[in-house]
């Protein structure tokens, strides 16, 4: 609040609000309190957050139960709520990647999986023999503030009104780190992927080269995406790395190997004196701040 104050007086030329604490209200005070101020906003491309499952071990190593799950949450409502209506539904690539984002429709059939369809979730879990329902442990670390841990709830409630029955246990990261090293922990909520390019988004943390270190550790085995991302890496042409990036999108999202949360926005705030200055979706603001100047006002 201080620094929104700041910003009112001229004081403060340049404020940057990340995903979760932009709202539709803090953008109309702006607007209605210094009406000269110009928004920067854009989809965060970077942070994938997402539960992950531990696909080699029951219930999840069924891909009907992990179906079940992702069309159990209504991401609507989650944008709504929790994220003030700020948000859009994605699945593995974030829509401010530009010509490498797939939009859900796109999808195929694939679609269905991330759009709310607790009826036909509840379908599958009977099909996979869960018809009275299944329990499951849901981790989550308590340093990613009020709103991270909204979210897992959120995910875990819709996940237990499909018949996925989840104890949701909020740890310490010390705890956390030490049962999942110890491959204690079945589920989470997690940063699915983190960075700029497409081997962040759908081969790192699928990849079974990746599996143990570097990705999920999710026990993915998957011959379909390990050659996607082989020839992903390999590849130069960008079309073709683009075709290979949605290629893998739709797989991931098919298989059900993560459920991605709603993608996040960022929101800049710039004085009108302040010229040249472009926002760049990172936690490194140096390079496009420094090309900037203040114009007499």
């Amino acid at each position: 609040m201080v620094q929104e104050a700041g910003f009112r007086t001229g004081k403060i030329d340049i404020l940057c609000y990340y995903t979760v604490n932009c709202r539709q209200q803090r953008y109309d005070l702006f607007l209605k309190s210094n009406p000269d101020t110009v928004f920067q906003i854009m989809p965060n491309i970077t942070n994938h957050r997402a539960a992950t499952w531990v696909v080699d071990r029951a219930p999840f190593d069924d891909v009907r139960v992990r179906r079940a799950a992702m069309m159990s949450v209504d991401r609507i409502g989650w944008i709504n709520s929790i994220m003030g209506g700020w948000g859009l539904i994605t699945g593995p690539i974030q829509p401010g990647a530009g010509a490498f984002w797939i939009a859900p429709e796109e999808m195929g059939d694939a679609a269905k999986y991330l759009e709310y369809r607790p009826d036909d979730a509840k379908a599958l879990m009977k099909e996979a023999g869960y018809e009275d329902g299944v329990d499951v442990t849901f981790h989550q670390t308590d340093t990613g503030g009020t709103a991270w841990i909204a979210e897992g709830q959120l995910m875990s409630e819709f996940f237990t009104s499909v018949g996925i029955r989840t104890a949701f246990q909020l740890v310490d990261r010390a705890t956390f780190n030490s049962l999942f090293a110890e491959g204690k922990i079945q589920l989470r909520y997690t940063y699915a992927g983190w960075g700029f390019a497409p081997e962040n988004w759908v081969v790192k943390p699928y990849h079974s080269e990746y599996v143990g270190t570097h990705g999920l550790r999710q026990g993915i085995r998957d011959s379909v995406i390990d050659e996607l991302g082989d020839a992903l890496v390999r590849e130069f042409d960008l079309n073709e790395r683009i075709r290979l990036t949605k290629e893998a999108s739709v797989r991931i999202v098919d298989q059900g190997y993560v459920l991605h949360g709603p993608g996040e926005l960022h929101m800049s705030i710039i004085q009108p004196w302040i010229r040249n200055v472009q926002y760049h979706n990172s936690f490194w603001m140096g390079a496009s701040v420094a090309g900037g100047f203040v114009a007499p006002h």
